[in-house]
């Protein structure tokens, strides 16, 4: 496809063949989209898991350590998306695996994200009564220590901001003197993020695992 003006004119494209099938010694298709994503991203000092992952990815492919892999799969990384969708994603993904999958699909999470997570103690370790609310709804055993924890304790978050944020703003305008100024929803996103850092990286890992389209279920973001 072809940009001209105000139309686009479409054309056949043939991709060459390999590079390493006429000469050996010339970097793959693959090694040369880890090259391009590390010239593109940069090296950063300050520690950035999602752009790590994402480089560790593409790093992966092209040593040939992960043989199968679906790029266009990547586009839809945690690294690439704004702020503002990143949350989003997460309760899509919640709602997806529970409409679309039966429980079983929380096993496979635990199976496959192998990681230990201090839910309950980051959760009722600051002084916001949102988040102990959201937790003591179900406790700790819905919300186990471990990765799968975090992201439905995150997912549910998310999902009663609107309504939190709508009580909480009435409390507050009756008796502004001695209640402090509720959460805005970015605020609350924000925190979920700095609690549960690997969250984001973590459902993208279980959705490439499981073969289950990205794109799918980041068509229609809800809005909240």
């Amino acid at each position: 496809m072809v940009a001209g003006g105000p139309d686009f004119e479409f054309m056949n494209v043939w991709l060459l063949n390999r590079p390493e099938e006429d000469n050996p010694t010339a970097p793959t298709y693959r090694e040369q989209f880890d090259s391009l994503a590390r010239m593109i991203l940069g090296e950063r000092d300050a520690p950035n898991l999602e752009l790590d992952n994402f480089l560790h990815i593409t790093a992966s492919a092209a040593s040939g350590e992960q043989r199968l892999f679906d790029f266009k799969q990547l586009q839809w990384h945690p690294l690439l998306f704004p702020s503002t969708a990143k949350p989003k994603l997460v309760y899509n993904v919640f709602s997806y695996l529970g409409l679309e999958e039966t429980l079983s699909w929380k096993k496979d999470f635990r199976q496959m994200i192998q990681r230990d997570v201090e839910v309950r103690d980051t959760v009722l370790g600051v002084d916001v009564d949102y988040f102990s609310h959201v937790y003591n709804l179900k406790g700790p055993q819905y919300y186990v220590e471990n990765a799968l924890g975090a992201f439905l304790f995150s997912a549910n978050a998310i999902l009663d901001t609107s309504y939190y944020i709508g009580k909480a703003f009435k409390e507050y305008m009756k008796d502004k003197e001695n209640l402090k100024e509720p959460m805005t929803q970015e605020q609350i996103f924000d925190m979920l993020i700095s609690f549960f850092p690997h969250v984001l990286i973590d459902v993208y890992d279980f959705l490439v695992k499981k073969g289950i389209s990205i794109e799918k279920i980041s068509e229609d973001l809800c809005y909240f």
